[in-house]
């Protein structure tokens, strides 16, 4: 699924339905806690790479990656450098969909897929069928409406790891 970022934000703090169940709402209540830490973390940290791990640490307690990562833009060009990673697989090489990133980065979409090597979105793209990405999500990173970079993660042999409340997360 392919959701204009501003659209997952207006989603994402809308009241539960009246209906939802003791673990929804336990579920949303985390995530908040989970959005307020990282948002504590932004505004007092100094330091970035605190702030990337923080933020990592937020996505990592309630998604179940095996790899995360930040991007940014580079200063007066509009190529992204990774800027910070996370994996539960250590020591190995990560290798993240390209395809994917572009697409987010250039669009402004947030981006989840539950079979990357079979959504026709991506045309079997060389990054997922290499790096064996099965589940997807990646979101762009904007301030008012300048492009920033991304927030990726992904996992190597679970379909349908992601949801699309992880998503508006």
């Amino acid at each position: 699924q392919s959701r204009r970022a501003e659209n997952l934000y207006q989603t994402f703090f809308q009241a539960p339905a009246a209906s939802a169940s003791g673990a929804e709402l336990e579920t949303i209540q985390k995530r908040l806690r989970a959005v307020y830490a990282a948002n504590q973390a932004i505004a007092s940290e100094r330091s970035l790479e605190k702030v990337f791990d923080n933020i990592m640490s937020q996505v990592f307690s309630l998604v179940k990656a095996h790899n995360g990562l930040i991007m940014l833009k580079q200063a007066g060009s509009e190529e992204l450098e990774v800027e910070y990673v996370r994996s539960t697989e250590s020591g190995s090489q990560i290798n993240v969909s390209s395809t994917i990133i572009k697409r987010v980065y250039e669009e402004g979409e947030a981006i989840i897929t539950s079979n990357a090597a079979d959504d026709s979105r991506f045309d079997g793209g060389m990054s997922i069928i290499t790096a064996n990405i099965t589940s997807a999500m990646c979101v762009p990173l904007t301030h008012q409406d300048e492009k920033l970079g991304v927030i990726y993660v992904d996992t190597r042999g679970t379909a349908n790891a992601f949801t699309e409340s992880d998503l508006e997360m």
